[in-house]
């Protein structure tokens, strides 16, 4: 470990930094360019020959101001949230060259990752802190797909989660210096679930540092043609679907997680007997049931699911009125521990879209509902919850809710 961290420092500056930007940078978001069919590789470098070269990049990512975003093609020289983004870096690079605000990494573990890359510490003036600043406020934004916990400092490592439909996955981006070889080295570690949407991320990430990295192309597989089937009965669908239902209802927790992410699956394929009356209701109920399981996995994927159904017109209703919708509107201005917010952020912004999506079918409807589910009471104290949240997404997508909700409630 360092002998001068100034752990305080680092998580306020940070914190207030990222705030302040993140609001903007949602205003300015565009999806990241993704290579998926590409595989990531490792690419052996001269380290004498490239070392300058690698210096000169990175700092061709940092001021001028005016290069800050990766989303400039939306953006007009007049834009204020452009302008307040600038004006954040700018003196948040001028809080690094304060000599109080020195942190050094942990030092290099004998064994990493093979998913690890070199940076020069020249290209951040052999400023530690300056690199955490850097990726926090800087790229991590970039990659909307993925909740981020804040910098810990003590460790050396952002804690990320990424979860869509049936597919969850955590990860750590750790940090150390090498003071060998004079570098940094950011280290990626898929700890939980999927390991797909880690190593897409991490090429991605390691290509913002190495904007020349080379990718393997794509090997060339037999294409083989689908086989013929003849289509099945409406009763015949509906009895393939009975052991998921019943998973849903099992008391073994892996059955009803399976469950879960086979309904994401399931609703995702949105296929013609989704419609029959009966399975509709097999449906709803197993969602209730697994909406409002005691384990945070279970709920998280039945929460996708939900959104994904909610999105089929002739589910609309039938979600409504169902119990699920009072676990919905209440995990939108859930309060987590602080450290714990990037586990749960996403599923709480997917909340807010599903109220968003239900009241503009049915606001009259929903607030009906919410008012039998949860008392005449919540929603005025509801809405004002809403103002106080602090994540960006979260408080647009809950406040274009909040206003649908508004004119029918008042």
């Amino acid at each position: 470990m360092s002998d001068n961290i100034d752990q305080t420092q680092l998580h306020s500056l940070l914190k207030y930094r990222g705030a302040a930007t993140e609001d903007k940078l949602f205003q300015l978001s565009s999806s990241v360019d993704r290579q998926s069919q590409k595989e990531f590789i490792e690419i052996p470098r001269n380290k004498k020959a490239l070392a300058e070269d690698d210096a000169s990049c990175m700092r061709s990512q940092l001021p001028p101001i005016a290069t800050f975003t990766t989303r400039e093609e939306k953006l007009s020289n007049d834009d204020p949230f452009q302008k307040q983004v600038s004006r954040d870096w700018e003196e948040t690079l001028k809080d690094i060259s304060n000599p109080s605000q020195a942190y050094n990494f942990p030092q290099r573990p004998q064994m990493l990752m093979r998913s690890h890359f070199e940076v020069e510490s020249a290209a951040f003036h052999g400023n530690a802190y300056e690199l955490v600043v850097f990726i926090q406020i800087k790229l991590l934004p970039e990659f909307e797909a993925i909740a981020f916990a804040d910098f810990n400092a003590e460790v050396g490592v952002w804690h990320g989660k990424h979860i869509r439909g049936a597919v969850c996955c955590y990860f750590d981006i750790f940090v150390y210096s090498d003071r060998r070889s004079d570098k940094f080295i950011i280290e990626g570690v898929k700890t939980k679930g999927d390991p797909k949407p880690f190593v897409y991320f991490f090429k991605d990430f390691k290509r913002k540092f190495i904007p020349s990295i080379e990718t393997a192309k794509p090997q060339i597989l037999c294409n083989f043609g689908s086989l013929s089937c003849s289509p099945i009965t409406d009763d015949e669908y509906y009895q393939g679907l009975q052991p998921i239902f019943r998973m849903a209802q099992a008391t073994n927790y892996e059955a009803r997680l399976e469950a879960a992410k086979m309904l994401c699956d399931l609703f995702q394929q949105n296929q013609s007997q989704l419609q029959l009356p009966e399975v509709m209701q097999a449906c709803v109920q197993s969602l209730e049931g697994l909406v409002q399981d005691n384990f945070p996995d279970i709920k998280q994927h039945a929460i996708m699911a939900m959104s994904i159904l909610s999105d089929l017109q002739c589910y609309k209703s039938d979600l409504i009125t169902s119990s699920s919708l009072a676990v919905v509107v209440s995990l939108v201005t859930e309060n987590p521990e602080p450290n714990l917010s990037y586990e749960t952020i996403q599923i709480r912004r997917e909340c807010a879209k599903i109220l968003i999506t239900l009241a503009q079918f049915n606001a009259a409807g929903v607030v009906e509902s919410i008012n039998r589910l949860r008392g005449a009471t919540f929603l005025p104290h509801w809405f004002s919850a809403v103002q106080q949240l602090e994540d960006v997404r979260l408080r647009s997508h809950s406040e274009k809710a909040l206003n649908i909700l508004t004119r029918i409630s008042s």
